[in-house]
């Protein structure tokens, strides 16, 4: 009931733009095709949705809403934390390579796990090399997005397939708590 009633609080745009992602989101959890199950099953396709699905909801709905320009410095954003959520994903699929149906073509399946940890560590680097190309550039800020960028490192190489499933269920889904603490500290 309370997000029906916040739902409605919102612009006009960004409701439009709050179901796009909606029907993306169900296309993703919900089977809507014949031949295939949902949108999770297709082959490759599972991180770009969920990683543009979280880029879109946690940073596009709100810059909307407040009406605020995508300029250069939500774009960096973007792509930044697209980076960040692709390589925490990365990190479940080698995790669940043991348990995924081979047909789902994850990157692990497609090109090993070393070759998935080079990827991810790559774009990790990529992730800290786009901090200074902010406006609003800090050392502080730096210094977060480092420590952030240097532990879901840690915990992609660290990631095997003979992993329990509490590695990702809570200590990977739990690095976005230890973001929001090195934010309240170093702000």
């Amino acid at each position: 009931m309370a997000t029906g009633y916040f739902f409605f609080q919102l612009a006009q745009t960004t409701k439009i733009i709050a179901f796009a992602f909606l029907v993306l989101t169900m296309l993703y959890t919900l089977p809507f095709f014949p031949n295939r199950k949902n949108a999770r099953n297709w082959a490759g396709v599972k991180i770009y949705i969920v990683s543009f699905c979280w880029v879109g909801i946690t940073l596009f709905l709100p810059v909307i809403n407040e009406g605020m320009p995508i300029d250069i410095e939500i774009c960096v954003i973007a792509v930044q934390r697209f980076i960040l959520i692709f390589v925490l994903i990365l990190i479940f699929e080698i995790v669940d390579l043991k348990v995924d149906d081979p047909n789902l073509k994850t990157v692990p399946q497609q090109i090993g796990v070393e070759k998935t940890k080079i990827i991810g560590s790559i774009l990790l680097l990529v992730f800290i090399l786009l901090c200074f190309f902010q406006i609003d550039f800090s050392f502080p800020s730096l210094f977060v997005r480092v420590g952030v960028a240097f532990t879901i490192f840690l915990f992609l190489l660290l990631a095997h397939e003979k992993k329990s499933k509490y590695y990702t269920s809570f200590w990977v889904e739990g690095i976005p708590i230890l973001w929001w603490v090195l934010l309240l500290v170093f702000s």
